[in-house]
């Protein structure tokens, strides 16, 4: 894989950064203005709080940051609960979460930011960059077979996979998550607890026949982690380095990276698991593996790599100015990024009709879930509105209707645990009083 050869106070000047390093001091906490000043009430934004202490009372959660942030300020940010129940330590707005598949909307920007210099068109086959794609296998389960486990055949691919079906989750590949025949294979090669390199992953992948025709299914999938890799291969960087140099230090996320060193670990806040009425520990600072570099960075954040998802850390503000800089379409703070073109493409639904999991009304942009009906959907939102979610229950929304953003962070499994996504979005599109 190309590396880029960097003059010596070039390199000096990066130590700080070598694998995806964060800063120890917290980064800057932006101003929070009265929400009534951008047509929210203070009042019913009060609700998110007691709803959360009542679940953290009960024992259900251990504690949360949330941020809603309309017309560009932020108008609600607090913390919740505890971060480290065996400590005690209170839950602080500056505290480092465990992003896990939001990294995926980074790759996304990444990926995007070299469309835009010419290195391809979303039409390009995968192969012309992985060549292990070439020629790929599709799994086809026998005759009468409709068990995920069965015996299967194969056939030729008859498309190539584009680099828009790995943006759009249309590639053929899966999560292992026992919906396709070829999931058995996934989960024979260890591919959610991959310990060797980016290369190593990516031609193992392409190995295993695809669970669908390229760009005929739509699989939420380790798509990402390949196109992760493609940016490798087209920029001639680590990953974790075009990340902090193209995305990070222009956006001023000087708390998010792949790797915590020792001087920021008091702020990682613990993983716990619900089960059984009772919050278990899962991970704290003391124990993760997100102290090293791992064996490669996952650019989908999915990997359980060595007992973690293998994704980015990040702060709720940090996240906040990523999402920022997109519904400003492409620039924050006077530093552009993507053009406005660029994101209204990644913001629009790319599936035509192509049926997913995500619910009714939903589409799938290039990144994240777009809804398109409301009604259908049945829930408050815009139509155009983008959100995800990361498996230690992260989640993020982007309402460009409303010009308004909504993070809630938190750390326990198992996913979507509370229904926590839907409910913030919730009590945060009630407090909508203009």
């Amino acid at each position: 894989m190309p590396r880029c050869v960097l003059a010596r106070p070039v390199l000096l000047g990066l130590l700080l950064f070598s694998f995806g390093w964060i800063p120890g001091a917290r980064g800057q906490e932006p101003s929070v203005v009265a929400p009534e000043a951008v047509g929210l009430s203070s009042e019913r934004l009060a609700r998110i709080h007691t709803i959360l202490q009542a679940h953290i009372d009960r024992g259900e959660l251990a504690g949360a940051v949330t941020l809603i942030a309309r017309r560009g300020k932020v108008a609600h940010f607090e913390a919740h609960g505890t971060a480290d129940l065996e400590t005690r330590r209170p839950m602080q707005r500056g505290d480092l979460f465990r992003i896990a598949s939001m990294t995926k909307v980074v790759t996304t920007v990444a990926a995007m930011m070299l469309y835009e210099e010419g290195h391809f068109t979303l039409y390009d086959p995968v192969s012309t960059f992985i060549p292990a794609f070439r020629s790929m296998q599709v799994a086809l389960p026998e005759e009468g077979n409709h068990a995920p486990t069965g015996a299967f055949t194969t056939v030729p691919a008859q498309n190539q996979i584009t680099i828009r079906d790995l943006l759009r989750h249309t590639a053929g590949f899966t999560y292992a998550g026992g919906a396709h025949v070829v999931d058995p294979l996934y989960r024979e090669e260890g591919l959610r607890n991959w310990d060797k390199s980016l290369p190593a992953f990516v031609e193992r992948l392409a190995a295993i026949p695809l669970a669908f025709q390229p760009g005929e299914g739509w699989e939420y999938s380790l798509a990402t982690d390949v196109l992760g890799y493609l940016i490798e291969v087209v920029s001639g960087q680590p990953l974790d380095h075009f990340f902090e140099e193209r995305i990070f230090q222009p956006l001023q996320m000087t708390d998010t990276g792949f790797v915590v060193p020792a001087s920021a670990l008091d702020r990682l806040v613990n993983v716990y698991q619900y089960e059984a009425g009772a919050l278990t520990l899962l991970e704290s600072a003391g124990d993760t593996p997100l102290r090293h570099p791992p064996p490669a960075f996952s650019g989908g954040g999915g990997w359980a790599s060595l007992g973690s998802d293998g994704g980015l850390v990040s702060t709720s503000v940090d996240y906040m100015r990523l999402l920022q800089m997109l519904l400003n379409g492409g620039t924050l703070d006077g530093k552009r990024l993507l053009s406005r073109k660029t994101v209204e493409l990644m913001l629009t639904d790319q599936l035509n009709g192509l049926p997913t999991w995500l619910g009714p009304g939903v589409g799938f942009g290039l990144g994240f879930a777009v809804l398109q009906d409301v009604g259908a959907y049945g829930a408050p939102g815009s139509p155009g509105q983008v959100w995800w979610a990361g498996s230690d229950n992260t989640y993020f929304w982007i309402d460009p209707a409303e010009e308004m953003i909504g993070l809630l962070m938190t750390q326990i499994r198992p996913f979507n645990h509370l229904n926590l996504m839907d409910r913030f979005q919730q009590l945060a599109t009630q407090a909508i009083a203009d």
